[in-house]
């Protein structure tokens, strides 16, 4: 028992040496050389980000649009909108679009913002009653900023009932679930549901 608490001991100090060879040591406490993470993006193309800023522009003119509102509906839907303008422009901001097809997944979630955006302004919200992965927003209480969440809705499920809010699959794996919500995932993730329902 003593040879294999040696051991354990052994090894674990070998580990610490190891993971001290491979940091930064002291230039972690300087600002100017510390490793961003996550890294640095791509170099963004002026084509690319002009279209970008110009949708994001468009987009950010629907939303004032929809502020105006005072129908309970809109105000109620309003982040499901918000959440993508967020989205695309942290994604520039902070240079957070890492591939071609980021900057691409970015442009498509501008235009599904825009969707919904001419959807609510017409009065309809044709995204709470869809099936499979559904992203959503809704607005902290903490800082009134808008954050995203996803919902995967069971083809099985119907809106019909005297209830609003329901969760008539809790016991079934197929249920309703969560999923990972931040901006890098809005990128990923919406962007393929939209493209099956046309550009």
């Amino acid at each position: 028992m003593l040879t294999t608490l040696r051991l354990s001991i052994a090894g674990l100090l070998f580990c610490v040496v190891v993971a001290r060879s491979f940091a930064d040591g002291p230039r972690d406490n300087l600002a100017d050389q510390v490793r961003p993470v996550p890294p640095i993006g791509i170099e963004i193309s002026a084509k690319d980000r002009r279209e970008l800023n110009g949708g994001l522009a468009q987009l950010d003119e629907a939303i004032a649009k929809l502020q105006t509102h005072s129908g309970a509906l809109t105000q109620s839907l309003l982040p499901d909108v918000e959440i993508f303008s967020r989205a695309v422009r942290q994604g520039l901001e902070h240079r957070e679009l890492f591939s071609p097809r980021d900057v691409e997944n970015a442009k498509q979630l501008l235009r599904e913002g825009l969707r919904r955006a001419d959807s609510l302004l017409k009065g309809t919200s044709p995204w709470t009653t869809q099936k499979g992965l559904v992203v959503r927003g809704f607005r902290s209480r903490i800082d009134r900023t808008v954050q995203p969440y996803g919902l995967v809705i069971p083809q099985t499920y119907s809106n019909a009932g005297k209830d609003r809010y329901r969760l008539d699959g809790a016991a079934d794996k197929a249920a309703i679930q969560p999923v990972k919500v931040r901006s890098r995932y809005l990128l990923d993730r919406t962007c393929s549901d939209a493209t099956s329902r046309g550009r």
